[in-house]
């Protein structure tokens, strides 16, 4: 199968250094460290499990839910706030 010359277009487009282009590394910058954050959360929760357990006396089941309502709080806030960003964000063009 032989095909043509590709065009990329691509390589036609000039960058020009726009006033955005700080302010999007600043937003992107924010987003990672929420990433990176998010994960260093959940490693600290599990290895705070233990303690919990032996802390407070509590059951497996109950160890669970109290483990899993920081991650269910993560997703109810990701939600709230992709509707929020949605509402009030960029417009559509």
């Amino acid at each position: 199968m032989t095909h043509g010359p590709v065009d990329d277009p691509a390589s036609d487009l000039d960058y020009e250094e726009s006033e955005h282009s700080g302010r999007v590394v600043r937003i992107a910058s924010v987003a990672a460290l929420g990433g990176l954050l998010f994960g260093y959360d959940s490693a600290v929760i599990n290895g705070a499990v233990a303690a919990l357990q032996d802390e407070f006396q509590i059951n497996n089941v109950v160890l669970g839910s109290a483990v899993a309502s920081a991650l269910l709080g993560a997703a109810v806030g990701a939600l709230t706030a992709g509707q929020l960003a949605d509402r009030i964000g960029r417009r559509r063009s």
